[in-house]
């Protein structure tokens, strides 16, 4: 409170933070594996300050936290704790093609991402389909973000490659899958 902060910056009182982290298991709170001082790689604030913030990608997708803070350097020591559910990317889903293979300019080919689920708070998805020659060369996007999980698109020659399905919750929680897909030149038309 304000009270406090104004002793403690005037140097009547020095108070200590302390925080640790749990995390829940099969019903019961257990010592996160977190070393909570490491501001290199799990938090940007400490242990040992009012506040508790971590980097990116530090916590677990999915995993329920505990984060205690006891405070002493008053009369008494206080004590504090919230429970963090993170946030998992969506799960469980593919991606398919069909037709797996076809011409260049001709064979129209529909994407699909069937199968995905997140939890309900997490909804809706939002499905992003893209194309690759291969595993290093920039992506080309197919289709923006939408909610639709399909996609149809005709392709143009020597664009046998990779085709990709960026599957995102409404946090923002992504999932990226791909499935070879092999497009020919287009077939030569006799005028005979």
């Amino acid at each position: 409170d304000a009270a406090s902060l104004a002793l403690q910056a005037a140097g009547s009182v020095a108070f200590a933070y302390e925080w640790k982290a749990y995390v829940r298991v099969a019903g019961a709170d257990m010592p996160a594996d977190l070393d909570l001082g490491d501001m290199g790689a799990v938090t940007t604030t400490g242990l040992s300050g009012p506040n508790l913030a971590f980097r990116s990608g530090a916590l677990t997708a999915g995993a329920l936290y505990r984060f205690a803070l006891t405070v002493t350097g008053g009369p008494q020591p206080a004590f504090g704790a919230v429970m963090v559910q993170m946030n998992r990317a969506p799960w469980g889903g593919g991606l398919s093609i069909s037709p797996t293979s076809g011409f260049a300019l001709v064979t129209a080919f529909e994407l699909r991402a069937s199968g995905w689920t997140d939890d309900v708070d997490d909804l809706p998805l939002r499905y992003g389909f893209e194309f690759a020659r291969d595993l290093v060369t920039r992506v080309v996007t197919l289709a923006d973000l939408q909610f639709l999980p399909a996609l149809g698109v005709t392709l143009a020659e020597g664009e046998s490659g990779f085709a990709f399905v960026r599957v995102l919750d409404a946090y923002g929680a992504e999932t990226l899958v791909r499935t070879p897909l092999v497009v020919g030149p287009p077939p030569v038309l006799s005028c005979d």
